[in-house]
């Protein structure tokens, strides 16, 4: 499926994304040097210090098969990278124009300018991931992965289902006594204290 996109047509921070595919291949390799490296190429490529570009859009189907398919190697590089792109900004201008094309039950992206569906591009990425909600509750609940932490901050990143995130957040806070425990405290109590003030009533 990755051979049937036009990277050349799709734009990342340095021109085009002709490159990507090689990366998103080399993302799960059994050597952890050619793993860094083609995080970074695309880290710097297709969002670069919290900016994004086209290709991080077209990228996210490929990290998600990835994850659904539980790989062995590269986990840790694919959620760091979701957690950029679903975390990433884009200009209200900039946009994404696709059509949808399902590969073993995967939902791909196919750039379409002319009777595409159009999104802006900030709004398509978040919306992409949101897509894989249940495999990242999973992944949460999972006491015995060491990406929970990645995890969660992706989760958190959607704050506007902030009473859903504060029940997942408390059964592992009731159930666990670790180190991630504590950590989902922090962010339990960062939303109890965002809910108890935005619910306030103003005095007069």
């Amino acid at each position: 499926m990755i051979h049937k996109i036009n990277w050349n047509e799709i734009r990342s921070n340095m021109g085009f994304c002709d490159s990507i595919p090689q990366a998103i291949e080399n993302l799960i390799s059994s050597n952890a040097e050619i793993r860094e490296n083609a995080y970074w190429k695309l880290d710097n490529h297709i969002v670069v210090q919290g900016t994004l570009y086209e290709g991080a859009f077209y990228v996210i189907p490929f990290l998600l098969n990835y994850i659904y398919n539980d790989i062995e190697n590269g986990k840790k590089e694919i959620y760091n990278l979701l957690y950029e792109i679903a975390n990433g900004w884009s200009d209200y201008n900039d946009y994404v124009e696709f059509k949808y094309s399902e590969y073993e039950n995967i939902m791909y992206f196919i750039p379409d300018k002319n009777n595409g569906v159009k999104l802006p591009l900030q709004l398509a990425c978040r919306n992409a991931i949101l897509s894989a909600w249940d495999v990242l509750k999973k992944e949460l609940y999972d006491d015995s992965s060491d990406c929970r932490s990645i995890v969660l901050d992706i989760i958190f990143i959607y704050q506007e289902y902030s009473h859903i995130l504060q029940m997942y957040l408390k059964d592992i806070i009731d159930s666990e006594q670790s180190q991630f425990a504590k950590y989902a405290m922090e962010y339990y109590n960062e939303i109890t204290l965002k809910s108890n003030s935005a619910n306030k009533l103003p005095t007069t």
